[in-house]
């Protein structure tokens, strides 16, 4: 059964680092304006997302004691994908703002400078916001 428990943490680990490249395979993606290639790259991390939640809810029953260097290694990778979301939001938020200036500008002297009905915030998909409030990463 502990062969069983080192596969699934190696296969938590092998996530988090495939989770971690297409993080930022994708940044590169946005920041060279490839939409397709972002868009791919969004469509992986969310099966890979969904991978990993699987995998952290629902633990194994007998689960075998990890070493402290294999728990520390997770938790820098978890820590990596972290810091590669907030940047990945942080680089969307710039890039919203860039389109909203253009829209602006494009619109012509006339038009009114206020954010349009249609244009919603960047949002977190509900996991830090209050019920009845929209989450805005961008003022975050």
């Amino acid at each position: 059964m502990a062969s069983q428990e080192m596969s699934s943490a190696d296969l938590r680990q092998s996530v988090f680092q495939q989770l971690e490249q297409s993080l930022q395979r994708s940044q590169k993606f946005l920041l060279a304006r490839d939409l397709s290639g972002f868009e791919q790259a969004t469509q992986e991390q969310f099966v890979l997302r969904r991978q990993l939640q699987q995998l952290l809810s629902h633990p194994s029953r007998d689960r075998a004691p990890q070493s402290a260097e294999r728990r520390a290694a997770q938790l820098l990778s978890a820590q990596r994908v972290l810091h590669l979301g907030r940047v990945q939001l942080s680089l969307l938020c710039r890039a919203q703002r860039f389109h909203s200036v253009l829209v602006h500008l494009l619109a012509g002297p006339g038009a009114r400078y206020s954010v349009p009905a249609a244009a919603a915030p960047i949002t977190s998909r509900g996991h830090d916001t209050i019920p009845g409030e929209e989450f805005d990463g961008c003022r975050a």
